[in-house]
């Protein structure tokens, strides 16, 4: 649960935090392109760094899990399963971030009764797939149903937009390749630190190296397919360090 919230936290939710000012003035001033601008280039940015967050954790979800926990009554079998669990869970990610900053376009605009509805349907949907997929794939089992079940919000949020009158979709299909690119540079750089180290359970240092090395093909990998996007995330930071 709390490794699953750091990327959900310093990603999703602080998106979504900050862009909810720009959407209620958009929404109240009546500007449906500025407010589809805004929700179009946020949920892009967004899904971007979750699925890069996410892909380098599912890397070294096992590393990670032995260096935190494993001590004590906490063996090296359970390292195993909580591993397992969290790379199941973390494919829940893209839809939680999506599905929480779509959400404050509905609540800029007023529409509460839809999100709530759309929230109310993940709880018999994980239900229902955690009674399917549980008995078959144990723990990791109920990582997949909450995947399906935020992933299915998450589907619903997007087809709600319409009653916003948000014009063209969020992301289109051609954008996908580009957007997910990162993520995939990120799991296969710390996939190639930890199996070049001879041992999948690395140290401090090692693990260090290769969240690094994931963290730097994640970046170069978007400065080829997202100039734009990587330029603003570096104008960003460099705001943030400017302001301390």
């Amino acid at each position: 649960n709390r490794l699953l919230h750091l990327p959900l936290a310093l990603l999703g939710l602080s998106a979504a935090t900050g862009i909810m000012p720009l959407l209620a003035s958009r929404a109240a001033s009546g500007d449906l392109v500025g407010l589809s601008a805004a929700l179009r280039r946020g949920s892009q940015t967004l899904l971007l760094l979750i699925v890069a967050a996410a892909a380098g954790m599912h890397a070294l979800a096992e590393p990670i899990v032995r260096l935190l926990f494993e001590r004590g009554r906490f063996e090296h079998v359970h390292t195993l399963l909580l591993a397992e669990a969290l790379r199941a869970y973390l494919w829940c990610l893209p839809a939680a971030a999506l599905g929480g900053i779509i959400a404050r376009a509905f609540l800029a605009c007023g529409k509460l009764r839809f999100q709530a509805l759309a929230a109310l349907t993940v709880v018999p949907i994980n239900l229902v797939a955690d009674l399917l997929l549980v008995p078959h794939y144990g723990v990791a089992g109920a990582g997949w149903a909450t995947a399906i079940a935020l992933s299915i919000q998450c589907l619903i949020l997007l087809r709600g937009l319409r009653m916003l009158d948000i014009p063209g979709p969020l992301i289109q299909l051609r954008e996908l390749p580009g957007l997910l690119a990162p993520g995939a540079a990120a799991w296969g750089a710390a996939h190639l630190v930890q199996k070049s180290a001879g041992n999948p359970v690395l140290g401090v240092a090692g693990l260090a190296l290769a969240i690094s090395a994931g963290a730097v093909a994640a970046g170069a990998t978007c400065a080829l397919f997202r100039p734009k996007e990587f330029r603003d995330l570096l104008g960003a930071v460099g705001r943030r360090f400017r302001r301390r």
